[in-house]
């Protein structure tokens, strides 16, 4: 189940593509006044028809922890670009 999405372009090509993010994996941050800060970690692939393979990777989090992300950012990707990276 995909929980958040980026819009990239192929480095190769220039395509359009939206890469669905899952979360592949959960830690905690220091306990604070309403309990601890929840982080989740993102990935997502996808071919391009050009053949070029992209992979976007991000952060999310929670405060108060509540298995529900509130807020996420791209972190990094490859073969690809974000429209922030223009």
């Amino acid at each position: 189940m995909s929980i958040c999405s980026e819009t990239v372009k192929c480095e190769n090509c220039g395509k359009i593509h939206e890469i669905d993010l899952k979360v592949i994996n959960t830690y905690y941050g220091e306990e604070r006044q309403m309990g601890p800060e929840e982080f989740f970690v993102l990935e997502g692939d996808k071919d391009c028809d050009c053949g070029q393979q992209m992979l976007v990777t991000g952060t999310g989090w929670s405060y108060p922890a509540t298995g529900e992300m509130e807020d996420w950012t791209t972190d990094d990707c490859e073969g690809c670009n974000t429209f922030e990276d223009e």
